[in-house]
This record gives structure tokens, C-alpha cells and sequence, in this order.
């Protein structure tokens, strides 16, 4: 069997996580995921209640509960103020073991050549450079009607990275990261560590970069789901769209937000 089942059906499934809080940790995603896709990067919303439900569900795991984003960790810092989370950030490039905990570099490449490359594109046809350190964004979103036009010439210009260095399509973006590290990669090292261990890993993801974490817990005898409009891949659940994923979480343990207040 294939857990590429209707949203009803995925609701069930994920509904165990809250009668079993001592089994699981939890591994989300972003954009598209967590928050909404906007047009450019730095435009996306964080709703207010979503950081108190992530700190609620945060505590009833036991602190089990990571970000694992493209996103560099200092803008997750900031975008999810007060949290700080452990997290896999630029692409399982940097990573904090620990909520609170130092930020750990996992790999580095040098990416002079590909910016020097890319550095024309910027700005054409709707192309935005999105560089953060340790890893390069190439979005294309605001594109519109010249997609394809602006997708092909990116691609052309990633035809032939130096060695270490790889592109992942995406959905309307180029990631540009050390080939040593994804996010399966950042959840391995992050399920290892010790509030994370002996527990059934899930992961929520949207975009061809999150089925590296997809295989990852699939591979650790955990759920992987996939959020948002392209089909599942084989062996995950599916949910419809990050709102899902943020009304999932709102009511994911509120009975021990209720418990205490009683």
C-alpha cells in the first residue's frame, strides 16, 4: 500500500500524533508548507498564532519539533522571533542541534563562480537572486507569462556546476547547494540527537528539495507529507495547502494548553 491518500484520509492518519506525544518528532518545512508562497521572498507572512502553536506543540513533544528550510537560520530566527528552534537551515547547510544551541556549519563550498554567473540574470525576466551564504536561491515567481523563457536560461546557466555543487528545480526556483547536504541529511542529524532519538519522525514538505526528508523518515519507519498542489510521492500522505498544515498544528495537543489552564 501507498499513502497517497484524499486529505480525509490524512487527517486520521496524522490525528494518532496527539494520542501518542511521547512517540514522535516532528520535522516541518516553510514556505510553502508552514507559510504561504508569496511572490517574492522577504514578502511571506508569519500569522502570529502560528509561533504560539508551534512553541505549545514544541513543548508537548518533549521539544521534538524542527524547522528544516532553504532558509538560512538567522532569517528563521527572526521571522519566527521569539522561537529559536533547532533547525536545518540553507539546505541542511548549517544546523542547531538545540533549541537555543549554537549554529553548526555541516558543509561549505565555494559558490564565487556560480554567483559570478548568475550575476547578469538578476532582475531579467523576473529573476531574483536570493544569495544566503551557504547556499543560492534562483527564483523565477515573478516570471508570470515568461516561465519557461526564464527557467530555461537559468538552467542554462547551471548546466555545468563545479564539483561539490548541485541545482534542485523547484517549484518556480532553482536551489543552489553543497551536494554533500539536503534536508535529509539535517533531519538525520537532528533524529539522532537526543530530544529528537527514539522517536517516529514525520515530515511536512511541499518542493522537490523536501523529498530528500521525504526518503529520509520514510527510511526510519516514519510519515512524510507532502503539502500542496503536486501529487504525493509515493509512500507520503498529502495535504491541500499550508493553511492545512497551520489548522493541523492549531489543533495538534490544544487539550494540554486547556489542561493547564484548568
Amino acid at each position: 500500500m501507498t499513502w497517497t491518500d484524499p486529505f480525509s484520509d490524512s487527517r486520521s492518519r496524522l490525528a494518532l500524533l496527539s494520542q501518542s506525544a511521547d512517540s514522535w518528532a516532528l520535522f516541518l518545512d516553510i514556505d510553502g508548507t508552514l507559510l504561504d508562497i508569496a511572490e517574492r521572498p522577504e514578502l511571506v507572512q508569519v500569522p502570529p498564532a502560528l509561533i504560539g502553536d508551534l512553541e505549545r506543540v514544541s513543548a508537548s513533544l518533549g521539544g521534538a519539533l524542527a524547522l528544516v528550510s532553504g532558509r538560512a537560520i538567522k532569517w528563521i530566527d527572526h521571522a519566527f522571533h521569539p522561537l529559536r528552534l533547532p533547525v536545518g537551515g540553507q539546505q541542511g547547510s548549517e544546523i542547531r542541534l538545540v533549541k537555543d544551541g549554537p549554529v553548526l556549519t555541516s558543509a561549505v563550498v565555494n559558490l564565487d563562480g556560480v554567483r559570478a554567473r548568475l550575476r547578469p540574470l538578476d532582475g531579467v525576466d523576473g529573476i531574483e537572486i536570493e544569495d544566503k551564504g551557504l547556499a543560492i536561491a534562483v527564483h523565477y515567481r515573478q516570471a508570470h507569462d515568461r516561465a519557461a523563457s526564464a527557467k530555461a536560461r537559468i538552467a542554462s546557466v547551471l548546466a555545468r556546476l563545479e564539483a561539490g555543487i548541485e541545482a534542485i528545480p523547484g517549484r518556480l526556483v532553482y536551489e543552489i547547494k553543497p551536494r554533500a547536504v539536503s534536508k535529509g541529511t539535517a533531519i538525520a542529524r537532528l533524529a539522532d540527537s537526543p530530544a529528537f532519538s527514539r522517536r517516529i519522525p514525520v515530515f511536512f514538505g511541499d518542493d522537490h528539495t523536501d523529498e530528500y526528508g521525504f526518503r529520509e523518515v520514510l527510511a526510519r519507519g516514519g510519515i512524510a507529507v507532502q503539502v500542496g498542489p503536486a501529487q504525493a510521492p509515493p509512500g507520503c500522505l498529502w495535504i491541500e495547502s499550508p493553511s492545512e498544515t497551520r489548522r493541523w498544528l492549531a489543533g495538534l495537543f490544544a487539550h494540554a494548553t486547556e489542561s493547564a489552564g484548568a
